[in-house]
């Protein structure tokens, strides 16, 4: 059955937090999201949250300068009224240090997540992500001349 009002909107909302929490490498914003005893499997990496944020800070620095990670197209399926399982489409964009002569990485992935209410709080109890494209590519040789003009401080 398809899920909407309240538990999809709080769904929804786990699955944002994840984003700007990785792509913010906000670490303690990305464990919030899933229950302390949950298994993710990256491919890269199985295991449970703290590992995953562990994996992802040592993964991401120096690599990538930045990431971004947008969020689509989540369709979310009762199981029970505590069960609540989803597959969100993810394209995530990572890219160098400017002049680092590092490579752009493009993926897009699903994220088939089985979310459980537990203490009246939607997380992820289980995540597997399924990699249908990952393009690794040169970045340009130059910066945007106007890249400056857009650049802002944290608020």
């Amino acid at each position: 059955m398809t899920v909407t009002g309240p538990d999809a909107d709080a769904i929804r909302a786990v699955l944002h937090d994840y984003a700007r929490g990785v792509d913010d490498r906000d670490w303690k914003r990305v464990e919030r999201c899933y229950h302390a005893d949950a298994v993710d499997d990256h491919g890269v990496y199985v295991g449970d949250p703290a590992g995953l944020v562990a994996h992802f800070d040592e993964h991401l620095a120096g690599v990538y300068d930045g990431t971004l990670h947008v969020m689509t197209g989540s369709d979310l399926r009762r199981v029970d009224d505590t069960t609540i399982d989803s597959s969100t489409l993810c394209l995530a964009l990572h890219w160098p240090p400017a002049g680092s002569g590092g490579r752009h990485l493009v993926m897009v992935a699903d994220y088939d997540d089985r979310f459980e209410r537990r203490d009246d709080a939607w997380r992820i109890a289980r995540r597997t992500v399924r990699v249908h494209m990952a393009e690794e590519f040169d970045a340009a040789s130059e910066v945007w001349p106007l890249l400056d003009r857009f650049r802002r401080s944290e608020p």
